[in-house]
C-alpha cells in the first residue's frame, strides 16, 4: 500500500507502531477538543489526555525524519 497523500483516521498510538523509524515527513495533530468534558463514551479529562502526551510525543519523535515537523 502506498502511504503517499493519504489521511489516516485511527488511534495514533496503534497506527504509529506500524511505521518505521524516521520515515514520516510531517505530522498534523488535533489534540482532543474540550479537555475536561466528561461523557460516558470517552474519558476526555485533563489527567487522561495529558497522561498520553508523553506517548504521543515519543512516537512522533521516533517516526519523523530528521529536520521535519
Amino acid at each position: 500500500m502506498s502511504w503517499i497523500n493519504h489521511i489516516f483516521n485511527e488511534d495514533c498510538l496503534e497506527f504509529f507502531k506500524r511505521i518505521e523509524n524516521e520515515s514520516v515527513d510531517c505530522i498534523i495533530t488535533d489534540p482532543p477538543y474540550g479537555v475536561g468534558y466528561q461523557t460516558d463514551e470517552y474519558d476526555d479529562s485533563k489527567s487522561a489526555v495529558f497522561s498520553l502526551f508523553g506517548q504521543w510525543l515519543s512516537e512522533m519523535s521516533r517516526i519523523l525524519k530528521t529536520h521535519n515537523h
